[in-house]
């Protein structure tokens, strides 16, 4: 059985010289409490759930730091597979989230 899992999720990025911290403050209150939450994307080659890609929990709130990355990215949050990616609050797939690394000012 295909299980979907419904993350919403906001971001908020953190900039500095060389790196981004994602940060999901908002997970649906179905996920289980001891849920593992990855970041996948074009910059590791879509392959979900990589230990090097887990998000750390403080509290309720995930994070991760990565490096500055040259160009854009594009990404998506799971559980660990891409059967447990996340979808929207009816279960369907949505678009590649994309960040574009700055240049600090």
């Amino acid at each position: 059985m295909k299980q979907i899992v419904n993350i919403l999720i906001v971001l908020v990025f953190y900039s500095g010289f060389a790196q981004v911290t994602f940060v999901v403050d908002k997970i649906p209150k179905e996920t289980p409490k001891d849920a593992s939450i990855f970041i996948s994307g074009d910059f590791e080659g879509w392959t979900g759930g990589q230990e090097k890609y887990q998000l750390k929990k403080q509290d309720s709130v995930y994070m991760i730091t990565l490096p500055k990355i040259s160009g854009p990215i594009q990404f998506k949050f799971s559980q660990g597979s891409w059967e447990t990616v996340e979808c929207d609050n009816k279960g369907l797939t949505i678009e590649n989230r994309n960040y574009v690394f700055k240049e600090p000012n």
